[in-house]
């Protein structure tokens, strides 16, 4: 398997950010950086191809995140 990390390099309050990550084949492995998944925890990819949403927005000094698969 394949392994991409992400990081958030000096992200603005109150923006958001939008990924949409597809997955091959090769069915790649996601690392996030310290992120807030709520009670649902750190989502994992779902492997075959297709693809994911992952949305962030920074409030204050925590970066939440969710995910539509």
């Amino acid at each position: 398997a394949s392994f991409y990390c992400f990081s958030f390099f000096s992200p603005k309050t109150n923006k958001t950010i939008i990924v949409a990550i597809t997955n091959t084949g090769s069915n790649y492995t996601v690392t996030w950086p310290t992120v807030d998944w709520g009670s649902a925890g750190t989502p994992v990819q779902r492997t075959g191809a297709v693809t994911d949403i992952y949305t962030f927005v920074q409030i204050n000094s925590v970066i939440y995140g969710s995910i539509r698969q």
